[in-house]
Order: C-alpha cells, then sequence, then structure tokens
C-alpha cells in the first residue's frame, strides 16, 4: 500500500493479526482550500516530525460462518524523520473489540507503541528475519479504497485507474465539500478484485481534510468478495472516522 502510506495495515480477525497502519503527513500544491473545483491537486506527502493522529476503525464481513465484527483505535506518530525522507511511525492499538454473531469481546490494549519504519517512498521497511505475511484477511479490502493516489496534479471531476495483480480501481476526485467542519477533498473508488480464487467488486469513498491532508473520514462496502481458496464469499464493510481531540 503506498498512498496515505503507512496509513493502515492490517489488525487480525479471528488470530489472522498483522499491523495497524497511519496516515503520512501531507504536503500540497498547487491550489489552496477554498479556490474553487478547478484548482489542480498534487496528492503528495512528505513526513513531518511529531504529527499524530488518532482514527477509530469499525469493520464487519458476513458469510454464510456467520458475522464478524472488528472495531479498534488507531493512534499514530511519527517520531523520526532522516535526511534521506526516511521515517519512523508509533502505533498503539486501542479499545479493540471483536463480536461473533452479536457476541461482543474486549481485547487487550498493546502493551507499547508499535515502530513501523518507511523509507522516502513511503514503502515499509521489512526487517528480512520477520517472517513474511501473505495470507490475505478481509482489512485488506479498506487498503483497496485508500489506495488512491494519482501520478499526477488533478482536479474535481478527473478520474484515473491503478492496477495490481489483486485488484483493480477507478478512482474520482469528486468535489471539495465540508466534514465535521473541515473542508475536504471527496474522493469515490469502485474496485474490482481479481487473482486465483479471487473474485468480487467494491465501492467506497473517502475524505482527505485540504488544509493538511489528513484523513477525516473513509467508508466502504463490498459483495461477493472472495480473497483466496481458504475464504468463502462474504460481504464487507466499513468506516474510518478521526476522533477529534
Amino acid at each position: 500500500m503506498r498512498p496515505l502510506a503507512p496509513f493502515l495495515a492490517t489488525l487480525g480477525i479471528l488470530g489472522i493479526l498483522s499491523i495497524a497502519t497511519a496516515s503520512s503527513p501531507a504536503t500540497r500544491n498547487p491550489g489552496k482550500p477554498g479556490k474553487g473545483q478547478d484548482s489542480a491537486i498534487t496528492f503528495k506527502w512528505k513526513p513531518v516530525m511529531d504529527w499524530e493522529t488518532n482514527l477509530a476503525f469499525d469493520t464487519q464481513s458476513e458469510s454464510e460462518d456467520g458475522t464478524v465484527g472488528f472495531k479498534w483505535d488507531s493512534q499514530m506518530k511519527v517520531t523520526k524523520v532522516e535526511e534521506d525522507g526516511a521515517y519512523e511511525v508509533t502505533i498503539k492499538t486501542t479499545n479493540a473489540r471483536l463480536s461473533i454473531d452479536g457476541e461482543e469481546e474486549a481485547l487487550e490494549d498493546d502493551d507499547e507503541p508499535e515502530i513501523v519504519k518507511y523509507d522516502a517512498k513511503g514503502n515499509e521497511i521489512v526487517d528480512e528475519n520477520d517472517e513474511e505475511e501473505d495470507e490475505s484477511t478481509p482489512l485488506e479490502m479498506i487498503e483497496y479504497v485508500l489506495d488512491f493516489e494519482p501520478e499526477n496534479a488533478v482536479k474535481a471531476g478527473d478520474t484515473w485507474k491503478k492496477s495490481s495483480d489483486l485488484v483493480e480501481q477507478e478512482i474520482t476526485f469528486v468535489k471539495t465539500e465540508t466534514i465535521e467542519g473541515a473542508l475536504c477533498y471527496r474522493l469515490d473508488t469502485q474496485v474490482k478484485i481479481k487473482g486465483p480464487d479471487r473474485s468480487g467488486e467494491g465501492s467506497g469513498s473517502l475524505w482527505i481534510k485540504a488544509s493538511n491532508f489528513d484523513l477525516v473520514k473513509a467508508e466502504g462496502s463490498f459483495t461477493d468478495a472472495k480473497l483466496g481458496e481458504e475464504w468463502d464469499p462474504m460481504k464487507f464493510k466499513f468506516s474510518i472516522n478521526a476522533k477529534k481531540d
């Protein structure tokens, strides 16, 4: 996942664990908030020391086996920025709740924040001694909505496409609108899942604060999503909301 990197990483559902990620702070040019729908925006992220955010995640997946809900808060902060642009983010997960067919259980908070390292391009630096996690989880569908970064400057009404071995996306910069009292850029995404034993379609929207590119809100849903031979087709929906200080 590149854009909004490191915005999200996948926490586990039913014992399938990976990590939670954070959004990278951003700089923007040209165009200023409020200058109208025709301003071209360059979505470009740059780490800033001590930048932090707190996001609330809410997900639900439904298949023949039942319904699984997973909620958690992620507190994220940039704690180191190197001269070459590489940086580190601490991530602390709290208030995690897992529900299975309506029965909810509170999970333990992290004892210590996790430290995640990124290179200047926003790619995670993985320790070669760490085991690689190849198994898909439903939470990867959140990444398909958040992964929107265009190669060039865009303005309201523009549409672009992204493609990988796992997914095809069509993203539209819809408009500028006010959400939670903040002027935001709204982007909509249409997603098609592909690959061996993989299928399904989904859509989502996200709202990025115009002043600093922080994520204010995101939501999405998928139908008949199949993520590999080990997964039954499922419905999946999620929401992310920035928590106020």
